[in-house]
Protein backbone atom coordinates (compact mmCIF):
# COMPACT_ATOMS: atom_id res chain seq x y z
CA UNK A 1 0.00 0.00 0.00
CA UNK A 2 2.49 3.06 0.95
CA UNK A 3 4.75 1.70 -2.25
CA UNK A 4 1.78 2.74 -4.26
CA UNK A 5 1.45 5.69 -2.49
CA UNK A 6 4.83 7.20 -2.70
CA UNK A 7 5.11 5.71 -6.39
CA UNK A 8 1.64 7.90 -7.08
CA UNK A 9 3.62 10.63 -5.14
CA UNK A 10 6.88 10.62 -7.14
CA UNK A 11 4.04 10.78 -10.65
CA UNK A 12 2.98 13.79 -9.04
CA UNK A 13 5.88 15.54 -7.50
CA UNK A 14 9.13 14.00 -8.72
CA UNK A 15 11.41 15.96 -6.25
CA UNK A 16 9.58 14.64 -3.39
CA UNK A 17 11.38 13.50 -0.21
CA UNK A 18 10.99 10.03 2.04
CA UNK A 19 11.68 10.44 5.68
CA UNK A 20 11.12 7.30 7.86
CA UNK A 21 11.37 6.75 11.91
CA UNK A 22 11.65 3.91 13.32
CA UNK A 23 13.05 2.15 16.64
CA UNK A 24 14.14 -1.18 14.34
CA UNK A 25 15.05 -0.08 11.19
CA UNK A 26 15.57 -3.91 9.85
CA UNK A 27 12.84 -6.51 8.42
CA UNK A 28 12.89 -10.62 8.94
CA UNK A 29 13.84 -11.99 5.76
CA UNK A 30 15.50 -8.13 3.89
CA UNK A 31 17.84 -7.46 6.74
CA UNK A 32 18.11 -3.27 7.18
CA UNK A 33 15.24 -1.68 5.44
CA UNK A 34 17.79 1.56 4.42
CA UNK A 35 20.19 1.54 1.59
CA UNK A 36 21.26 2.92 -1.82
CA UNK A 37 18.79 0.52 -3.76
CA UNK A 38 15.49 0.78 -1.09
CA UNK A 39 12.84 3.30 -0.03
CA UNK A 40 14.97 4.82 2.49
CA UNK A 41 18.37 5.35 1.13
CA UNK A 42 21.02 6.64 3.84
CA UNK A 43 20.49 7.12 7.77
CA UNK A 44 20.34 10.77 8.59
CA UNK A 45 20.82 10.38 12.70
CA UNK A 46 20.42 7.52 14.64
CA UNK A 47 20.98 6.37 18.47
CA UNK A 48 21.37 3.11 20.35
CA UNK A 49 19.51 1.85 22.92
CA UNK A 50 22.85 1.33 25.24
CA UNK A 51 23.18 4.93 24.34
CA UNK A 52 19.80 5.91 25.99
CA UNK A 53 20.64 3.07 28.41
CA UNK A 54 23.97 5.00 29.70
CA UNK A 55 22.60 8.49 30.16
CA UNK A 56 19.34 7.64 31.66
CA UNK A 57 16.86 7.86 29.69
CA UNK A 58 16.02 4.24 29.15
CA UNK A 59 16.15 1.08 32.10
CA UNK A 60 18.99 -0.97 31.96
CA UNK A 61 18.47 -4.90 31.10
CA UNK A 62 19.02 -8.10 32.72
CA UNK A 63 19.29 -11.24 30.52
CA UNK A 64 18.65 -14.69 32.08
CA UNK A 65 18.15 -17.81 30.45
CA UNK A 66 15.78 -19.80 32.01
CA UNK A 67 17.24 -23.43 33.24
CA UNK A 68 14.00 -25.39 31.95
CA UNK A 69 13.24 -24.50 29.35
CA UNK A 70 12.12 -26.20 26.25
CA UNK A 71 13.73 -27.57 24.16
CA UNK A 72 13.69 -25.64 20.15
CA UNK A 73 16.71 -26.54 19.01
CA UNK A 74 15.15 -29.08 16.45
CA UNK A 75 12.18 -26.96 15.49
CA UNK A 76 13.05 -26.21 11.73
CA UNK A 77 12.78 -22.80 10.26
CA UNK A 78 10.32 -21.66 7.45
CA UNK A 79 10.37 -18.41 5.48
CA UNK A 80 13.08 -16.91 7.87
CA UNK A 81 10.72 -17.87 11.33
CA UNK A 82 10.86 -20.98 13.72
CA UNK A 83 7.58 -23.27 12.22
CA UNK A 84 4.19 -22.12 14.41
CA UNK A 85 3.48 -26.20 14.34
CA UNK A 86 7.28 -27.75 15.67
CA UNK A 87 6.99 -25.01 18.49
CA UNK A 88 3.62 -25.88 19.76
CA UNK A 89 4.51 -29.92 19.17
CA UNK A 90 7.67 -28.92 22.13
CA UNK A 91 5.18 -26.74 24.35
CA UNK A 92 2.59 -29.56 24.58
CA UNK A 93 4.65 -32.13 25.73
CA UNK A 94 4.00 -33.00 29.50
CA UNK A 95 5.12 -30.51 32.19
CA UNK A 96 7.76 -28.64 29.71
CA UNK A 97 5.63 -25.00 30.45
CA UNK A 98 4.56 -25.68 33.63
CA UNK A 99 8.26 -26.49 34.85
CA UNK A 100 9.35 -23.15 32.96
CA UNK A 101 6.47 -21.64 34.93
CA UNK A 102 7.89 -22.94 38.08
CA UNK A 103 11.14 -20.97 38.01
CA UNK A 104 9.15 -17.95 36.80
CA UNK A 105 7.17 -17.76 40.08
CA UNK A 106 10.81 -18.04 41.92
CA UNK A 107 12.97 -15.61 39.98
CA UNK A 108 9.59 -13.60 39.46
CA UNK A 109 8.92 -13.41 43.41
CA UNK A 110 10.25 -9.65 43.82
CA UNK A 111 9.22 -8.24 40.26
CA UNK A 112 6.29 -5.68 40.04
CA UNK A 113 4.89 -6.31 36.39
CA UNK A 114 5.29 -9.50 34.47
CA UNK A 115 4.71 -9.55 30.89
CA UNK A 116 4.68 -12.77 29.02
CA UNK A 117 5.19 -13.64 25.14
CA UNK A 118 3.55 -17.30 25.00
CA UNK A 119 4.21 -18.83 21.73
CA UNK A 120 -0.06 -20.24 21.08
CA UNK A 121 -3.02 -19.69 22.38
CA UNK A 122 -3.55 -22.83 23.83
CA UNK A 123 0.39 -22.58 25.63
CA UNK A 124 -1.27 -19.08 26.95
CA UNK A 125 -4.15 -20.28 29.10
CA UNK A 126 -1.68 -23.05 30.28
CA UNK A 127 0.80 -20.75 31.26
CA UNK A 128 -1.95 -18.33 32.89
CA UNK A 129 -3.31 -21.16 34.69
CA UNK A 130 -0.21 -22.53 35.80
CA UNK A 131 1.40 -19.12 36.85
CA UNK A 132 -2.35 -18.34 39.20
CA UNK A 133 -1.95 -21.67 41.13
CA UNK A 134 1.73 -21.24 42.06
CA UNK A 135 2.01 -17.41 42.95
CA UNK A 136 -2.10 -16.83 44.07
CA UNK A 137 -0.82 -13.52 42.17
CA UNK A 138 -3.47 -12.07 39.67
CA UNK A 139 -2.69 -13.48 36.00
CA UNK A 140 -4.33 -12.38 32.73
CA UNK A 141 -4.06 -13.72 28.89
CA UNK A 142 -4.49 -11.59 26.09
CA UNK A 143 -5.03 -12.87 22.56
CA UNK A 144 -6.02 -11.78 19.21
CA UNK A 145 -9.57 -13.11 19.93
CA UNK A 146 -10.26 -10.85 23.24
CA UNK A 147 -12.78 -8.33 22.91
CA UNK A 148 -11.86 -5.04 22.47
CA UNK A 149 -13.57 -4.27 25.50
CA UNK A 150 -12.03 -6.67 27.61
CA UNK A 151 -8.42 -6.08 26.45
CA UNK A 152 -8.78 -2.44 27.30
CA UNK A 153 -10.12 -3.84 31.61
CA UNK A 154 -7.00 -5.86 31.66
CA UNK A 155 -4.35 -3.72 30.40
CA UNK A 156 -5.52 -0.82 32.46
CA UNK A 157 -5.59 -3.85 35.55
CA UNK A 158 -1.88 -4.72 34.38
CA UNK A 159 -0.66 -1.03 34.53
CA UNK A 160 -2.24 0.04 37.86
CA UNK A 161 -0.06 -0.87 41.00
CA UNK A 162 -3.45 -0.76 43.14
CA UNK A 163 -6.60 -2.16 43.28
CA UNK A 164 -9.55 -0.13 42.02
CA UNK A 165 -12.59 0.54 44.34
CA UNK A 166 -15.52 1.48 42.56
CA UNK A 167 -18.36 3.45 44.33
CA UNK A 168 -19.98 0.77 45.67
CA UNK A 169 -16.73 0.02 47.64
CA UNK A 170 -16.09 -3.44 45.38
CA UNK A 171 -12.39 -4.05 44.57
CA UNK A 172 -10.69 -5.16 41.52
CA UNK A 173 -7.38 -5.81 42.43
CA UNK A 174 -4.64 -4.89 39.70
CA UNK A 175 -2.57 -7.81 37.57
CA UNK A 176 0.96 -8.90 38.03
CA UNK A 177 1.62 -11.28 35.26
CA UNK A 178 0.40 -10.66 32.04
CA UNK A 179 0.33 -13.25 29.52
CA UNK A 180 0.01 -12.44 25.39
CA UNK A 181 -0.04 -13.98 22.20
CA UNK A 182 1.11 -11.64 19.66
CA UNK A 183 -0.57 -9.06 20.78
CA UNK A 184 1.62 -6.74 22.95
CA UNK A 185 4.83 -6.56 20.98
CA UNK A 186 3.88 -2.69 19.47
CA UNK A 187 1.71 0.21 20.49
CA UNK A 188 1.68 -1.45 24.30
CA UNK A 189 2.97 1.43 26.85
CA UNK A 190 3.67 0.19 30.80
CA UNK A 191 6.57 1.65 32.11
CA UNK A 192 5.99 -0.50 35.55
CA UNK A 193 7.40 -3.57 33.44
CA UNK A 194 10.15 -4.60 35.02
CA UNK A 195 10.08 -8.33 33.64
CA UNK A 196 9.60 -9.71 30.05
CA UNK A 197 10.06 -13.65 29.67
CA UNK A 198 10.40 -14.63 26.23
CA UNK A 199 8.39 -18.28 26.38
CA UNK A 200 8.88 -18.89 22.83
CA UNK A 201 11.42 -18.70 20.23
CA UNK A 202 12.28 -16.42 17.61
CA UNK A 203 13.97 -15.96 14.46
CA UNK A 204 12.98 -12.10 13.97
CA UNK A 205 15.34 -9.53 14.99
CA UNK A 206 12.60 -6.56 15.26
CA UNK A 207 10.04 -8.87 16.69
CA UNK A 208 12.66 -10.02 19.47
CA UNK A 209 13.99 -5.98 20.48
CA UNK A 210 9.86 -5.50 20.41
CA UNK A 211 9.17 -8.00 23.09
CA UNK A 212 12.21 -6.86 25.19
CA UNK A 213 11.59 -3.28 24.12
CA UNK A 214 8.40 -3.37 26.46
CA UNK A 215 10.85 -3.31 29.58
CA UNK A 216 12.81 -0.35 28.71
CA UNK A 217 10.71 2.05 29.69
CA UNK A 218 11.54 4.54 32.82
CA UNK A 219 9.33 4.12 36.05
CA UNK A 220 9.33 5.57 39.98
CA UNK A 221 11.15 2.94 41.89
CA UNK A 222 12.03 0.61 38.24
CA UNK A 223 16.08 0.09 38.53
CA UNK A 224 15.89 -2.50 35.69
CA UNK A 225 14.00 -4.74 33.51
CA UNK A 226 14.55 -8.49 34.12
CA UNK A 227 15.09 -10.79 30.32
CA UNK A 228 13.86 -14.06 30.79
CA UNK A 229 14.67 -15.57 27.99
CA UNK A 230 13.02 -19.61 27.34
CA UNK A 231 13.49 -19.76 23.67
CA UNK A 232 17.48 -18.95 23.07
CA UNK A 233 16.50 -15.81 21.63
CA UNK A 234 18.88 -13.16 23.33
CA UNK A 235 22.12 -16.29 22.70
CA UNK A 236 20.90 -16.07 19.15
CA UNK A 237 20.15 -12.66 17.85
CA UNK A 238 22.21 -10.60 20.35
CA UNK A 239 21.51 -8.35 23.49
CA UNK A 240 19.36 -5.82 22.67
CA UNK A 241 21.71 -3.32 22.31
CA UNK A 242 23.84 -5.11 19.78
CA UNK A 243 21.15 -7.37 17.77
CA UNK A 244 22.04 -9.49 14.95
CA UNK A 245 20.45 -8.46 11.55
CA UNK A 246 21.07 -10.18 8.44
CA UNK A 247 19.17 -10.72 5.50
CA UNK A 248 17.65 -13.95 3.71
CA UNK A 249 19.74 -17.17 3.73
CA UNK A 250 22.93 -15.19 5.38
CA UNK A 251 24.85 -16.91 6.98
CA UNK A 252 25.55 -15.75 10.97
CA UNK A 253 28.63 -16.34 12.85
CA UNK A 254 29.43 -17.37 16.23
CA UNK A 255 26.60 -17.13 19.01
CA UNK A 256 26.58 -12.84 19.75
CA UNK A 257 26.11 -13.95 23.16
CA UNK A 258 26.59 -16.87 25.74
CA UNK A 259 25.05 -18.33 28.62
CA UNK A 260 26.60 -18.35 31.92
CA UNK A 261 26.53 -21.84 33.52
CA UNK A 262 26.85 -21.32 36.91
CA UNK A 263 24.27 -18.16 37.43
CA UNK A 264 22.09 -18.52 34.16
CA UNK A 265 22.77 -14.75 33.18
CA UNK A 266 23.15 -14.19 29.19
CA UNK A 267 25.66 -11.43 28.15
CA UNK A 268 27.91 -10.81 25.09
CA UNK A 269 30.14 -12.92 23.96
CA UNK A 270 33.46 -11.19 24.60
CA UNK A 271 33.40 -11.55 28.45
CA UNK A 272 36.00 -12.87 30.13
CA UNK A 273 33.83 -13.46 32.80
CA UNK A 274 30.17 -13.30 33.80
CA UNK A 275 29.54 -9.96 35.40
CA UNK A 276 27.17 -11.18 37.43
CA UNK A 277 28.56 -13.69 39.47
CA UNK A 278 32.28 -13.39 38.21
CA UNK A 279 32.47 -17.21 36.57
CA UNK A 280 35.51 -17.14 34.48
CA UNK A 281 34.89 -18.62 31.02
CA UNK A 282 36.55 -20.49 29.31
CA UNK A 283 39.32 -18.89 26.72
CA UNK A 284 38.55 -18.99 23.00
CA UNK A 285 39.13 -21.77 21.10
CA UNK A 286 42.64 -20.99 18.47
CA UNK A 287 44.05 -23.10 16.27
CA UNK A 288 46.97 -25.45 15.91
CA UNK A 289 49.13 -22.66 14.76
CA UNK A 290 49.57 -24.89 11.81
CA UNK A 291 48.45 -22.62 8.27
CA UNK A 292 48.90 -23.55 4.84
CA UNK A 293 50.55 -20.65 3.65
CA UNK A 294 53.25 -18.37 5.58
CA UNK A 295 51.95 -15.67 8.30
CA UNK A 296 52.73 -11.81 7.20
CA UNK A 297 52.30 -11.43 11.32
CA UNK A 298 55.41 -9.63 12.96
CA UNK A 299 56.39 -12.39 15.49
CA UNK A 300 57.49 -9.53 18.53
CA UNK A 301 54.94 -7.30 19.28
CA UNK A 302 56.24 -3.53 17.82
CA UNK A 303 53.07 -1.74 19.13
CA UNK A 304 51.02 0.64 16.87
CA UNK A 305 50.19 4.05 16.17
CA UNK A 306 46.55 4.55 14.38
CA UNK A 307 44.58 7.64 14.15
CA UNK A 308 40.64 7.48 14.12
CA UNK A 309 37.43 10.22 13.58
CA UNK A 310 35.65 10.42 16.48
CA UNK A 311 31.75 10.04 16.02
CA UNK A 312 31.29 10.51 20.14
CA UNK A 313 32.69 10.55 23.47
CA UNK A 314 31.52 9.34 26.86
CA UNK A 315 32.92 10.26 30.33
CA UNK A 316 31.96 7.76 33.59
CA UNK A 317 33.45 7.27 37.16
CA UNK A 318 35.56 3.88 37.07
CA UNK A 319 36.15 2.21 39.94
CA UNK A 320 38.09 -1.00 40.76
CA UNK A 321 37.01 -4.59 41.73
CA UNK A 322 37.24 -4.90 45.43
CA UNK A 323 38.57 -1.60 45.81
CA UNK A 324 38.36 0.08 49.47
CA UNK A 325 36.12 2.98 49.71
CA UNK A 326 38.32 5.51 50.13
CA UNK A 327 40.74 4.27 47.38
CA UNK A 328 41.16 6.69 44.25
CA UNK A 329 38.59 5.96 41.27
CA UNK A 330 39.27 7.35 37.76
CA UNK A 331 37.82 9.36 34.93
CA UNK A 332 37.36 6.74 32.04
CA UNK A 333 36.90 8.12 28.43
CA UNK A 334 35.34 5.98 25.79
CA UNK A 335 35.93 7.12 21.97
CA UNK A 336 33.55 5.65 19.74
CA UNK A 337 35.45 5.63 16.04
CA UNK A 338 32.63 3.79 14.27
CA UNK A 339 29.36 2.14 15.11
CA UNK A 340 30.24 0.03 18.24
CA UNK A 341 34.04 0.66 18.27
CA UNK A 342 35.59 1.99 20.76
CA UNK A 343 39.15 3.51 22.15
CA UNK A 344 39.20 3.72 26.03
CA UNK A 345 41.44 5.76 28.35
CA UNK A 346 41.47 6.86 32.06
CA UNK A 347 42.73 9.65 33.75
CA UNK A 348 43.51 9.79 37.43
CA UNK A 349 42.42 13.25 38.98
CA UNK A 350 42.00 11.58 42.69
CA UNK A 351 46.08 10.26 42.36
CA UNK A 352 48.95 12.36 43.52
CA UNK A 353 52.08 12.77 41.53
CA UNK A 354 52.63 12.32 37.84
CA UNK A 355 49.38 10.84 37.25
CA UNK A 356 47.30 13.46 39.05
CA UNK A 357 49.50 16.63 37.06
CA UNK A 358 49.04 14.56 33.50
CA UNK A 359 45.24 14.80 34.31
CA UNK A 360 45.21 18.80 35.57
CA UNK A 361 47.27 19.49 32.33
CA UNK A 362 44.61 17.88 29.87
CA UNK A 363 41.94 19.42 31.95
CA UNK A 364 43.04 22.79 31.58
CA UNK A 365 44.00 22.48 27.65
CA UNK A 366 40.15 21.45 27.09
CA UNK A 367 38.49 23.34 29.24
CA UNK A 368 37.89 26.86 31.15
CA UNK A 369 36.48 25.52 34.26
CA UNK A 370 39.29 24.31 36.95
CA UNK A 371 40.44 20.77 37.33
CA UNK A 372 37.88 19.09 39.64
CA UNK A 373 39.38 16.56 42.71
CA UNK A 374 37.00 13.85 42.02
CA UNK A 375 36.30 12.02 39.44
CA UNK A 376 32.61 11.78 39.70
CA UNK A 377 32.81 15.34 39.55
CA UNK A 378 34.95 15.37 36.21
CA UNK A 379 32.89 12.52 34.96
CA UNK A 380 29.37 14.82 34.97
CA UNK A 381 31.36 17.97 33.90
CA UNK A 382 32.57 16.54 30.92
CA UNK A 383 29.02 15.05 30.38
CA UNK A 384 27.40 18.61 30.77
CA UNK A 385 29.94 20.06 28.11
CA UNK A 386 32.46 21.44 30.30
CA UNK A 387 35.46 20.16 27.97
CA UNK A 388 35.98 20.87 24.09
CA UNK A 389 34.86 17.85 21.94
CA UNK A 390 37.34 15.40 20.57
CA UNK A 391 36.82 14.86 16.43
CA UNK A 392 40.43 13.45 15.57
CA UNK A 393 42.60 11.14 17.59
CA UNK A 394 45.55 9.10 17.78
CA UNK A 395 46.42 6.05 20.27
CA UNK A 396 50.15 5.08 20.66
CA UNK A 397 50.00 1.43 22.53
CA UNK A 398 53.95 1.28 22.96
CA UNK A 399 55.32 -2.91 22.49
CA UNK A 400 54.59 -4.94 25.50
CA UNK A 401 51.68 -2.62 26.32
CA UNK A 402 48.15 -3.15 26.28
CA UNK A 403 46.63 0.65 26.30
CA UNK A 404 47.05 2.67 24.12
CA UNK A 405 47.94 6.28 25.31
CA UNK A 406 45.23 9.31 23.81
CA UNK A 407 46.14 12.09 22.16
CA UNK A 408 43.54 15.10 20.55
CA UNK A 409 44.54 15.74 16.83
CA UNK A 410 41.88 17.79 16.24
CA UNK A 411 38.98 19.12 18.62
CA UNK A 412 35.96 21.77 18.95
CA UNK A 413 37.05 24.66 21.12
CA UNK A 414 36.95 25.35 24.57
CA UNK A 415 33.30 25.91 25.48
CA UNK A 416 32.40 29.19 27.06
CA UNK A 417 31.00 26.89 30.05
CA UNK A 418 29.16 28.47 33.09
CA UNK A 419 27.91 25.15 34.78
CA UNK A 420 23.96 26.90 34.18
CA UNK A 421 21.36 26.50 31.43
CA UNK A 422 22.87 27.11 27.94
CA UNK A 423 22.09 26.98 24.24
CA UNK A 424 23.70 23.87 22.02
CA UNK A 425 24.35 26.47 19.01
CA UNK A 426 20.91 25.64 17.34
CA UNK A 427 18.92 28.30 19.06
CA UNK A 428 17.21 26.47 21.91
CA UNK A 429 18.02 25.82 25.02
CA UNK A 430 19.03 22.21 27.03
CA UNK A 431 19.64 21.90 31.05
CA UNK A 432 23.04 21.25 32.08
CA UNK A 433 23.95 17.83 33.54
CA UNK A 434 26.01 18.53 35.63
CA UNK A 435 23.08 19.33 38.61
CA UNK A 436 21.13 16.28 37.64
CA UNK A 437 19.54 14.92 40.75
CA UNK A 438 20.98 11.49 42.47
CA UNK A 439 19.49 7.97 41.44
CA UNK A 440 17.40 8.49 44.94
CA UNK A 441 15.75 11.62 43.98
CA UNK A 442 14.41 11.37 40.62
CA UNK A 443 13.51 8.07 39.15
CA UNK A 444 15.59 8.73 35.74
CA UNK A 445 18.99 8.97 37.75
CA UNK A 446 22.36 10.53 37.30
CA UNK A 447 24.37 9.91 33.93
CA UNK A 448 27.47 9.27 36.24
CA UNK A 449 27.95 5.59 36.35
CA UNK A 450 29.66 4.01 38.80
CA UNK A 451 29.25 0.05 38.46
CA UNK A 452 27.53 0.71 34.79
CA UNK A 453 29.84 0.81 31.51
CA UNK A 454 28.83 4.30 30.04
CA UNK A 455 29.04 2.37 26.70
CA UNK A 456 27.31 -0.72 26.32
CA UNK A 457 25.50 -0.81 29.50
CA UNK A 458 25.94 -4.59 29.71
CA UNK A 459 29.34 -4.43 31.87
CA UNK A 460 28.02 -4.09 35.44
CA UNK A 461 31.98 -3.69 36.71
CA UNK A 462 34.75 -3.39 34.05
CA UNK A 463 37.26 -5.17 36.60
CA UNK A 464 35.03 -8.84 35.68
CA UNK A 465 37.10 -8.15 32.43
CA UNK A 466 35.81 -6.38 29.21
CA UNK A 467 37.88 -6.48 25.79
CA UNK A 468 39.56 -3.22 25.06
CA UNK A 469 38.30 -2.93 21.31
CA UNK A 470 41.15 -0.90 20.17
CA UNK A 471 40.79 -2.11 16.58
CA UNK A 472 37.89 -4.00 15.54
CA UNK A 473 34.42 -5.78 16.51
CA UNK A 474 34.15 -9.22 16.31
CA UNK A 475 31.23 -10.27 13.93
CA UNK A 476 30.14 -6.52 14.46
CA UNK A 477 28.49 -7.71 17.49
CA UNK A 478 30.07 -6.29 20.48
CA UNK A 479 32.24 -3.79 21.26
CA UNK A 480 35.36 -6.13 21.57
CA UNK A 481 38.36 -7.55 20.50
CA UNK A 482 40.06 -11.12 21.35
CA UNK A 483 43.27 -9.45 21.69
CA UNK A 484 42.92 -7.02 24.47
CA UNK A 485 41.33 -8.73 27.23
CA UNK A 486 41.72 -6.45 30.20
CA UNK A 487 41.94 -7.67 33.70
CA UNK A 488 41.45 -5.35 36.86
CA UNK A 489 44.95 -6.09 37.75
CA UNK A 490 46.36 -4.52 34.64
CA UNK A 491 44.96 -1.70 34.57
CA UNK A 492 48.46 0.78 35.73
CA UNK A 493 47.08 2.82 38.43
Amino acid sequence: MYRTFLEGARRVAPDVRVVGLTATPYRLGCGWICGPDKILSEIVFEVGVRDLIAQGYLAPLKARAGRRRPDFSNVAIRGGEFVASEVESVVKKKNVLEAACLEIAELTRERRKVLVFASSVEAARRIEKTLATLTGAEVATITGETDASERADVIARFKRDEPRVDLLGRETPSLKYLVNVNVLTTGFDAPNVDCVVLLRPTNSTGLYQQMVGRGLRLAPGKTDCLVLDYGQNVVRLGPVDMPVVGAKGARRGPPPARECPECSAVVASGYAACPECGNLFPAPRRSDGLDAEASDAEPVDKGSILEYDVDAVFYSEHARRDAEPDAPRTLQIDYEIAPRKYVREWLCPEHVGFMRRRFEERWRALSNVPPPATAEEAANLATSGALATPLRIRATRKPGKKFAEIEWLEATEVPDFDGERRTNGGGFEEFDRFDAPSFEEDERGTLRTTNVCGVCSQCLNYSFGYCAALDRDVDGNAPICDQYVVNDDDIPF
